[in-house]
């Protein structure tokens, strides 16, 4: 009886109030969102490379509390910060972490007598368009001197495909992010989430994740140095 006095009650007000006022938000659009396609902060993957590589078959991939790729090269006082955006080729998912070219710019210069901070905020599939994004709302925050836009494969897939940048600008709340955002919270204090989310993206190739214990956080991942060749 309560729920449908309940009922009666916002059927009658809906119907008064739509005949007696004027509703101001009756046309509005919900605020529109910008996706910042930048890594997700806190990410920690193994990935099994044994298709592309045996030295070493498992690497670490790990982003930090910014968004930004390790390994992060932090002096207390740089002479410089250089910030690195662009796509697959500068996220270098499947390279071993010391090996990273973003990531090499530090120690390289450090021979040199320069002491300089790296900042590798590379994401597969991102554009020109999304680098800037993240330039204007993001990376602006953390005052690089230097930034390095490494873009032109994934622009040309998205304006031969769309036509424009469409896709890559602001968008209508919708259920989509609400639905990735309850999963990404549920993973993050479930382990069984956890395990399911990577089940259902275990299709990276040529690496795939396996999963990651507190052993395997607690142990360095393994290193490989830098082949030199003769001039």
């Amino acid at each position: 009886m309560l729920g449908l006095a309940v009922f009666s009650f916002l059927v009658i007000a809906e119907v008064g109030l739509r005949i007696f006022w004027h509703n101001p938000y009756r046309h509005d659009d919900p605020d529109h969102l910008i996706l910042l396609r930048i890594s997700t902060p806190g990410r920690h993957f193994i990935l099994n490379r044994s298709l592309i590589s045996a030295d070493p078959v498992r690497i670490h991939f790990r982003v930090n509390e910014r968004g930004y790729i390790y390994p992060v090269h932090q002096f207390d006082d740089p002479d410089v910060t250089i910030a690195f955006l662009g796509g697959s080729t500068t996220e270098c998912l499947t390279v071993d972490e010391p090996l990273r070219f973003p990531a090499l710019v530090s120690p390289l210069l450090a021979k040199r007598g320069l002491k300089v901070n790296t900042l590798n905020g590379g994401r597969s599939a991102t554009t020109i368009h999304d680098a800037l994004n993240i330039l204007i709302n993001h990376l602006i925050e953390d005052r690089p001197d230097v930034v390095i836009f490494m873009e032109a494969t994934s622009d040309i897939g998205v304006l031969e495909h769309d036509g424009s940048y469409h896709s890559r600008m602001s968008v209508a709340p919708s259920f989509s992010p609400i639905r990735t955002w309850a999963l990404q919270k549920a993973s993050s204090v479930s382990q069984f989430a956890g395990a399911l989310r990577a089940m259902a993206t275990v299709q990276l190739a040529p690496a795939r994740i396996v999963p990651v214990s507190d052993h395997d956080n607690a142990v360095e991942p393994p290193r490989k140095t830098l082949p030199v060749g003769s001039s």
